[in-house]
């Protein structure tokens, strides 16, 4: 386009350079950091590491924008006006129109059923966007005060940026690198001879009907699990881990729809909730917690902290498999840029199975197995015996039955394969099954052991999910995968596992048809004597209620950082398999 009123001099205008230094603020800083400090654990790098690469980013693109500098007036003019296009476009994406696909989790977008659905309209939407920051483009151009306007936003995303970083401190983690075991592992894992101890396991993402098929397909299981009583038709809480957690620590009280306009953030609800269920623990346990989810907990009196990453290294090298060095570090930045694209572009740097601009999948895929595998792998070796101290409380959250999965079907971690023959893809039902197999098989190795060392019988084994999967992989009638009525993708989360083995339990493995919602881990707690304070569920009071499914309508990030996010809740009064079971709950 051409503007009259406005006529380029052979004069560079150093005020135009302006645009360089934002654009490198906020491309290759503001937006990437931003990523980076609202989850450093899911990056899985240091900040020292993040900050080298962004320097060397820096320096390329610097390097890159000052050669342009350098090129004639009338091709600068061009650069300028472009440079000017992309900070207004990013920013306009970014914010403005950003699409809500919720957090980075183990590499996958939350929310991604929102691209593979995304409205035709969006699509014709995009050069009406294009057209109108072209035109705010010409207009900022052409002014002579752009500069404050440009100042004061640099300041404005320095500022933000700044509150981001002092929650650092409990937040970032990596893998010790010194291939030996964390210095308190057998201290911190020591079962009582003589009093009772409690293992409470959170298997994420694993459906609940697969104990079943797991026995069909190998009846051992039933004698691996004997004392365990299993319930098949389990109601997950809701069909996200975070607004799940809250109603598995505290009971129904803790349930998302009770816990609506209460004044607190999502991460507040799980904290608070959490310390409740550890303030109730009676006195005979000492507590080890390890890898919970969305708490970043310190050093307290009342529990020993683990992190399963530091068991790593030393099961690498136990096992000769070489520590992978995956390319993380890159991730906040291919992430700023996809939420700076178009909308007609986040397909193309986004597909169902991978990051297509992000190096090296298989490594990755196989380093996020390995640091999930090998915590409970190495439980047998790390645990040991004490004659006569108080009983072990020991809690796991545990991701190998999350996407992406990373085990095949003989039960190896994947290597340049992916965990289903002729399925290009790490999330689909058999790799999903393949995977809570194998997280199965790794409880029966820990097992094996408790009978070995004949504390079998003092000790109370938990196994529970938080939510099953979305590959429809459940028991569900034909009916309700015909209905209309509720999201099959959201329902189909809702069988979670539930499988436990009170004291001194003995019997075959019984499988039982009660109605029971993994809100009723806190009242089977209760009924053993586990914890002190009486709370409403189906082994406290047999009660006989509806069960209530709570399906958070916005991402897990806004449930987690705001409170009063918006619900669609459910009553399941009967099987969950069945549509008349399910009424919205008003």
């Amino acid at each position: 386009y051409k503007d009259r009123k406005y006529k380029p001099t052979t004069k560079r205008d150093k005020r135009h350079f302006l645009y360089y230094v934002v654009f490198l603020s906020v491309f290759v800083l503001y937006n990437s950091f931003l990523i980076y400090f609202s989850d450093p654990v899911s990056i899985g790098v240091l900040l020292s590491e993040l900050l080298f690469t962004a320097l060397k980013l820096f320096i390329v693109v610097a390097g890159i924008l000052f050669c342009i500098y350098k090129l004639s007036q009338k091709k600068l003019e061009l650069i300028n006006k472009l440079l000017l296009f992309i900070i207004l476009l990013s920013l306009s994406y970014n914010y403005l129109l950003r699409l809500d696909l919720g957090i980075i989790d183990v590499l996958t977008i939350q929310n991604q059923d929102i691209l593979q659905n995304m409205p035709f309209i969006f699509y014709l939407l995009d050069p009406l966007v294009f057209v109108c920051l072209i035109i705010l483009t010409k207009i900022l151009y052409t002014k002579k005060n752009t500069a404050p306007f440009f100042a004061f936003l640099s300041i404005v995303l320095i500022f933000h940026l700044s509150f981001k970083i002092p929650t650092l401190q409990n937040k970032t983690s990596s893998i010790a690198q010194d291939f030996v075991l964390p210095q308190n592992a057998s201290l911190n894992h020591r079962f009582s001879r003589a009093g009772n101890n409690v293992v409470f396991i959170v298997a994420d993402m694993f459906n609940g009907n697969y104990i079943n098929r797991l026995i069909e397909e190998s009846p051992k299981y039933k004698e691996d699990l004997r004392g365990f009583v299993y319930y098949p038709d389990c109601l997950s809480v809701s069909p996200s881990t975070a607004s799940s957690l809250p109603a598995i620590y505290g009971g129904y009280d803790y349930l998302p729809h009770k816990l609506h306009n209460n004044q607190l953030t999502g991460r507040d609800e799980i904290q608070k909730s959490f310390s409740f269920f550890f303030d109730q623990l009676t006195p005979q346990y000492r507590s080890t917690i390890s890898d919970p989810e969305y708490l970043y907990l310190e050093s307290s009196t009342r529990y020993n902290i683990e992190n399963s990453a530091d068991y790593v290294s030393y099961w690498s090298k136990k096992n000769a498999i070489p520590l992978l060095k995956a390319n993380y570090k890159f991730l906040p930045f291919i992430v700023a840029l996809f939420n700076a694209s178009p909308w007609f572009l986040k397909n193309s740097i986004y597909d169902d199975s991978s990051w297509l601009l992000y190096a090296n999948i298989f490594s990755n895929v196989r380093k996020t197995t390995i640091e999930e595998l090998a915590y409970l792998d190495l439980l047998p070796e790390i645990a040991s015996i004490t004659e006569n101290d108080t009983g072990l409380f020991l809690f796991h959250h545990n991701l190998i039955p999350h996407v992406y999965y990373g085990i095949d079907k003989h039960g190896n971690i994947i290597d340049s394969n992916y965990p289903e023959e002729g399925i290009k893809d790490f999330m689909n039902a058999p790799a999903a099954y393949y995977s809570a197999k194998k997280w199965l098989d790794l409880v029966v190795q820990f097992i094996d052991w408790l009978k070995e060392n004949e504390i079998y019988d003092n000790t109370m084994i938990v196994l529970i999910s938080d939510h099953g999967n979305s590959f429809y992989d459940d028991d569900a009638s034909e009916s309700f995968l015909s209905q209309d009525r509720i999201d099959p993708k959201v329902s189909r989360r809702c069988q979670a596992l539930f499988l436990v083995k009170s004291f001194n339990a003995k019997e075959d493995l019984q499988i039982k048809s009660d109605l029971l919602s993994t809100a009723d881990i806190y009242s089977y707690f209760y009924k053993n004597g586990i914890v002190k304070e009486a709370k409403d569920g189906f082994f406290y009071n047999q009660d006989t209620s509806p069960r209530y499914f709570s399906q958070v309508l916005e991402t897990s990030t806004r449930y987690l950082e705001q409170d009063s996010t918006p619900l669609r809740t459910y009553a399941i009064s009967g099987p969950l398999s069945e549509v008349e079971s399910w009424e919205e709950y008003k």
